[in-house]
């Protein structure tokens, strides 16, 4: 299954991993590496994960305070956001595939 991000979802995932970064480098590279393996696990188990609207569904990366959530079109793993969960829920709803 191809994994594509939204052009916003992938900005707030460099954004975090910079964010995470000038706390502490390590806490940045730890961020990406979480982040990938949810993305692995999403590809490979893209139902494992709670619905949150919809069609949608939302893993949330271990030790950090972000959701990814994506939905599952036919050939696609579509990433709606890299979101953190205490800001602004649902701003991404716009970004829906039609």
């Amino acid at each position: 299954m191809i994994v594509e991000f939204h052009p916003e979802a992938l900005l707030e995932f460099r954004a975090a991993a910079i964010h995470c970064s000038g706390i502490d480098p390590k806490l940045g590279v730890d961020f990406t590496d979480k982040t990938d393996r949810a993305l692995d696990l999403m590809e490979f188990h893209p139902s494992a994960f709670p619905e949150i609207d919809g069609r949608v569904r939302r893993c949330m990366p271990r030790r950090f305070p972000y959701g990814v959530p994506y939905s599952v079109e036919t050939d696609r793993l579509f990433i709606l956001a890299v979101m953190h969960c205490a800001r602004r829920p649902g701003y991404w709803k716009h970004r829906l595939p039609a």
